[in-house]
């Protein structure tokens, strides 16, 4: 029983390689054309380059500030409640690509290939462009280009692809630094600061009013005659805004002494608010490697030529069993249409991809 369960499936593993044993020039032959094709690819393909650095944002590992025993926080993002590598990886995915980073970054000076001195805005601009969209042409290619990744641990690896190999290390080093010495939070606790302070302003100069007014009722009431009970609810009520405004003024001013801490720790801080752990150097090997683009090629046109071995073998297979039905007529007169159907479909593919290789 066994022997013939064996037997049936051998049979049908047969079945299924029978196709690619009468086609077997056919599928020689796509492997081969397909190998071709990697190889011009390869060869007209401009080599490209990849820098990585790698950074980690500070308080990811629960590290303690020294400020934070003052004020019960740090004033910046709790990365210990982030449940997950991903989540940060997409905070700095927004936050380097961000329009007036990238600007101040393509007007960063760069060694160009040539060995002279320009801005990455001129590098990656081409003179014969429509000055009206060569910002925005540039700005898109940065943010496409740009990579930023989760590399496990809080770990977040920042890339960029370029031609030339030493100017990918150097604008990844440089988008990190202009990352670094953005004023931002610093500018936002300092405004932070400049609102309490114009508050704290108001609450004195109406709690110098108040005391006033209570000075001068409480001097008319010394003469017995002014003794009134509505003149002494009048100082009652007084003295009861005048509490009111000395209370809120301790609230701003605790709230004061906490924004200025926080602005001490962002401007000392505001350069530590990522840890660089490795900086990008220029790699050794392209990007998209020779090796891997032939293989794709050959893989997919030997899947391809193995398809179309298996549709030839089927077809023949339904010809020999229905050798009168009409369809076969059909197919006769078809044919020469359908290959020009497919010379068309070629041809127009083949336009295509020239007209976006070109662009």
């Amino acid at each position: 029983m066994n022997d013939q369960n064996f037997d049936s499936e051998s049979i049908v593993v047969l079945d299924y390689l029978l196709p690619l044993l009468k086609q077997r020039w056919l599928v020689f032959g796509g492997c081969c054309l397909g190998a071709a094709v990697g190889v011009a690819i390869a060869l007209l393909q401009t080599p490209v380059y990849t820098a990585t650095a790698k950074f980690m944002p500070r308080g990811a590992l629960g590290e303690s500030n020294e400020l934070q025993g003052l004020t019960g926080e740090t004033g910046s993002k709790d990365w210990r409640q982030v449940r997950s590598d991903a989540d940060i990886a997409k905070y700095y995915d927004a936050s380097l690509k961000t329009r007036p980073l990238l600007t101040r970054l393509l007007n960063k000076e760069f060694t160009g290939t040539d060995g002279s001195r320009a801005t990455l805005f001129d590098l990656l601009t081409q003179k014969d462009q429509d000055a009206s969209d060569l910002m925005e042409f540039a700005l898109e290619k940065l943010r496409k280009d740009i990579r930023l990744d989760s590399g496990g641990g809080r770990i977040v690896k920042l890339s960029y692809t370029f031609p030339d190999r030493r100017l990918a290390a150097d604008v990844v080093n440089a988008l990190l630094d202009e990352f670094i010495r953005q004023p931002a939070q610093t500018q936002r606790t300092s405004e932070t600061v400049e609102i309490i302070g114009g508050l704290m302003a108001q609450v004195r100069s109406d709690l110098n009013d108040k005391e006033s007014q209570i000075a001068r009722e409480k001097s008319k009431t010394l003469d017995m005659t002014f003794q009134t009970p509505d003149a002494l609810l009048a100082i009652a009520a007084l003295e009861r805004d005048a509490r009111m405004l000395e209370n809120r003024l301790q609230t701003l001013s605790a709230e004061y002494a906490k924004a200025e801490i926080r602005r001490v720790q962002t401007q000392r801080g505001s350069l530590q608010e990522i840890d660089v752990i490795d900086s990008a150097w220029p790699p050794l090997r392209r990007s998209n490697s020779r090796t891997r683009i032939v293989l794709v090629a050959v893989l997919l046109a030997g899947i391809l030529s193995v398809g179309l071995a298996c549709s030839i073998e089927f077809l023949r297979s339904l010809q020999s069993q229905f050798a009168g039905h009409a369809f076969w007529t059909y197919s006769h007169r078809a044919r020469r249409d359908i290959i020009l159907m497919g010379a068309l479909l070629f041809i127009a593919v083949g336009m295509l991809v020239g007209y976006i290789w070109l662009r």
